[in-house]
């Protein structure tokens, strides 16, 4: 149930909730990479349409003008030639601005998944993101990785080839529908301009907000952290003395030099501050930008400390 839950997730979720798969070439830029994962896990948790599993694809991101350079007639009047193989001619899609970036919404997702009703390889422009053709045949398979399909073969050795390309590829076995959920553990082979092949799971968890809060909270304690220790390399060892004995006389002095955001209010009614504490208590407003609220009633501020508290609120 989780799982098929999982694959009614909009494209974008999928494209999104994933951390980059890894350092690539200059051409290929990382939105269009995160874009055609996206799609990828869309088609292989939902289909091609109407509840159908794919038969297994695979998606080549690379230089999409080298790739299709050279072109020229093919034996077979439905084919088309080009440097690095050839492709069917009715899948050659560069006239419909079809993008992998909006290839799954609603009023292109038709044109995009019968691209891969036909056997062979998707080419997208990885710097545009424009799908370019569908049905696309790698012509020199001899880098390719042994030990794999032809599909596995091919991707492994385009991915070496037109520069260096990425290419992501899932087998008839792994892919589902919205019918028939894939296997737990599922992944992608993932060839990232080299022709060994990196797993990549298909399904990706969901995020869990109770553990997203807490991760926020400890990234936020370490910031804090950080910042005090950043702030005691910069005072002396008299300094950093005289900081703990003004911190032990005035404990409220500790608070606004935390950065605390929750600290919004500060009463001192009562607290005989005096001049000193009012002139540490001015400093600290230069530095504390969350305070709305204070309350200094009943306290020995005097003329000069008065002065500089209101020097200090105009520049908080």
């Amino acid at each position: 149930e989780h799982v098929a839950r999982q694959s009614r997730m909009p494209w974008w979720w999928w494209s999104r909730s994933a951390p980059r798969l890894g350092s690539l070439p200059s051409p290929i830029r990382p939105d269009v990479e995160a874009d055609t994962l996206g799609a990828s896990r869309m088609l292989a948790t939902e289909g091609t349409g109407e509840g159908v599993p794919s038969k297994g694809f695979a998606l080549v991101l690379g230089n999409a003008k080298e790739i299709l350079s050279e072109e020229g007639p093919h034996a077979e009047k439905r084919k088309r030639r080009c440097k690095y193989g050839w492709f069917w001619k009715k899948l050659d899609v560069r006239d419909d601005e079809l993008f992998i970036q909006t290839c799954c919404e609603p009023q292109n997702k038709v044109d995009f998944l019968r691209l891969f009703k036909e056997d062979g390889f998707v080419v997208v422009d990885a710097q545009t993101g424009q799908v370019v053709c569908g049905g696309f045949f790698v012509g020199d398979v001899s880098a390719g990785a042994g030990g794999g399909g032809a599909r596995t073969t091919a991707a492994s050795a385009m991915a070496t080839q037109a520069g260096g390309c990425w290419v992501i590829m899932a087998s008839e076995a792994v892919c589902g529908s919205v019918h028939a959920p894939q296997p737990p553990g599922a992944t992608f082979k993932v060839f990232d301009c080299t022709s060994t092949a990196r797993e990549v799971p298909i399904i990706v968890a969901a995020a869990d907000p109770t553990r997203d809060a807490e991760i926020e909270r400890q990234r936020q304690k370490v910031e804090r952290l950080q910042r005090e220790l950043a702030r005691e390399r910069e005072l002396s060892r008299a300094e950093l003395v005289q900081w703990e004995r003004d911190c032990q006389q005035w404990p409220w002095l500790r608070q606004l030099y935390d950065d605390d955001r929750t600290l919004t209010y500060l009463g001192l009614r009562g607290k005989p501050i005096g001049a000193d504490g009012t002139a540490k208590l001015a400093t600290a407003f230069e530095r504390n930008s969350t305070l709305t609220a204070l309350d200094l009633c009943w306290n020995n501020i005097g003329d000069e400390g008065a002065a500089k508290l209101a020097t200090a609120l105009e520049h908080n």
